[in-house]
């Protein structure tokens, strides 16, 4: 066994694994004025409320092809 040090740590999952986590990682890695296109208007809007949650500013709008999430602030 070794004993290694300067390691990073993985950051926790919140929630239950599978249908939530990738909503996780995307709320992680979206940047101000960044958007995903959805699909269906329930997934954008629960990806808006993710985050809102994140203390993180979110419009949904529809567009061509679907519903479109931009991170404002």
């Amino acid at each position: 066994m070794i004993i290694e040090d300067n390691i990073p740590m993985p950051t926790k999952k919140r929630g239950r694994k599978g249908k939530g986590s990738h909503i996780h990682i995307l709320t992680e890695n979206i940047g101000v004025g960044d958007s995903v296109l959805l699909d269906e208007r329930q997934k954008a809007d629960h990806i808006k409320r993710a985050l809102n949650n994140k203390n993180f500013n979110a419009v949904v709008r529809a567009v061509e092809g679907g519903f479109r999430v931009w991170r404002t602030k």
